[in-house]
């Protein structure tokens, strides 16, 4: 929803390049005011663009839960909810 890009990296099965986010993530992860953009995210208007990867990737997939990102820490949980809101 923050509309991060992706690096690419080889895939280690196939050595193919593939989309990693690992990276991006880890750089918002750490911005100072990464909450705060998330409290003060603009809900009513997201692009439109955004909204359907976000629909068709993630939302639409039933192992995006809270649930399960419980399993992997407590923040993701939460991630995964304010996405699902």
């Amino acid at each position: 929803l923050l509309d991060i890009k992706p690096t690419r990296v080889p895939d280690p099965a196939s050595g193919k390049m593939v989309q990693d986010y690992w990276e991006s993530s880890k750089k918002l992860l750490g911005e100072v005011t990464f909450i705060e953009r998330l409290r003060n995210y603009d809900k009513d208007n997201i692009n439109p663009r955004i909204m359907k990867v976000t629909r068709d990737t993630y939302v639409s997939n039933p192992d995006f839960n809270p649930a399960n990102a419980a399993k992997a820490a407590s923040a993701a949980e939460g991630l995964c909810k304010w996405v699902l809101a």
